[in-house]
């Protein structure tokens, strides 16, 4: 049985900004490992967050709504950085 596809629905933008953070999260303790031919031989916990749609629409879904969110908490600070 083959496994299916995860599929990121984000933007463009989007997509590069999980990538970076991806990237930037595949630090030790536990980093991927590759063999001397370059080869993936273990995969971090970040970039296996990858090939799950699940992960990936939570993402989505916690980007597009942080601001709303934390709006109706009332937990959004001045600073947080968030344009209207």
């Amino acid at each position: 049985m083959l496994g299916v596809l995860a599929i990121f629905k984000g933007t463009e933008q989007e997509t590069r900004e999980l990538l970076l953070a991806v990237d930037h999260s595949c630090l030790p303790p536990e980093p991927c490992q590759k063999d001397a031919h370059g080869r993936l031989v273990k995969m971090c916990s970040a970039h296996r967050a990858l090939l799950d749609q699940r992960f990936l629409d939570g993402v989505l879904f916690a980007r597009r709504n942080l601001k709303r969110l934390l709006d109706e908490e009332n937990l959004r600070r001045p600073d947080a950085g968030f344009s209207d």
